[in-house]
């Protein structure tokens, strides 16, 4: 019998634009740096030297990477591009099909989903995290609870959770595509924190969160070049960093290949011809 998992569905303009009009809430910690960054990649570069056909262990360096993003952002990209190249991830289906869904846990992430869309997230939480110990390698269930997390606000554990999930399955666009969608909302976060409004300033404050964003959409590149519903979250990113002809351009792609996403798109690509000026 096949049964068909249900999960939480990632929305593009209907999860940005409600806070970047509102002003956003709390949000996660920076990306923390460690003094031993250095050291850590060039351990691990060693090892990526032994061993340059293993795709894990440059997906390991290309996540070192991201601890400094603005340092190591084309480092990063390049090591996670290394990484499909060499099969990250390929065998991730395979082992899916494989798996057997225990029955509880089913029932567990049905109840989980049913009490997310009635706004009790908390409660939902409480029944993905029990599904979690019944089946932690199911991708996502870790993906449902980080976006539980993500509704009330809670953004270091809701990248935190997909985390989880992008590391069981590197290749889903879906879970990249939520990462890239709820790191502007913490630079949105600090930036209204110290007074300054979405794309007017301030950029340095939030550049961590936006360029981190901006890779999450360059790893979909990779990972499907095809793939057009990235559009929206790059013009957002490129705002929020204050390239404003970046952003123009990316949300004339969004109107032309997302038409759900069109209306949002126009209304702040109209923001950025006038902040240019």
């Amino acid at each position: 019998m096949n049964i068909r998992v249900r999960f939480m569905v990632v929305t593009v303009a209907t999860v940005l634009l409600p806070l970047l009009l509102s002003g956003g809430t709390q949000g996660v910690q920076g990306v923390q740096q460690d003094i031993s960054l250095e050291g850590r990649i060039a351990q691990l570069q060693q090892r990526v030297e032994e061993r340059p056909r293993d795709p894990d262990l440059h997906f390991e360096l290309s996540k070192l990477y991201e601890e400094d993003v603005g340092r190591y952002y084309d480092d990063a990209l390049s090591e996670f591009g290394l990484a499909v190249e060499n099969g990250l991830g390929r065998d991730v289906l395979n082992k899916l099909k494989d798996l057997q869904w225990n029955p509880k846990t089913l029932m567990l992430n049905e109840q989980g989903i049913s009490l997310g869309n009635n706004q009790q997230y908390d409660k939902a939480i409480e029944k993905f995290e029990k599904a979690i110990k019944r089946n932690p390698e199911y991708p996502l269930l870790h993906f449902n609870i980080g976006m539980m997390h993500r509704a009330m606000g809670r953004y270091d554990e809701a990248i935190s959770y997909i985390q989880n999930s992008i590391d069981l399955d590197p290749l889903s666009i879906n879970y990249h595509q939520a990462v890239g969608l709820i790191l502007p909302e913490e630079g949105q976060f600090k930036l209204n924190k110290s007074g300054f409004e979405f794309g007017k300033g301030g950029f340095e404050l939030a550049r961590d969160e936006f360029e981190l964003s901006l890779l999450s959409f360059d790893k979909i590149k990779i990972i499907d070049p095809k793939y057009t519903g990235i559009y929206f979250g790059i013009g957002i990113a490129q705002m929020g960093l204050g390239k404003y002809d970046e952003a123009i351009e990316a949300f004339d792609n969004c109107i032309s290949f997302s038409p759900a996403d069109a209306v949002s798109a126009s209304n702040l690509k109209n923001q950025c011809i006038e902040l240019k000026r």
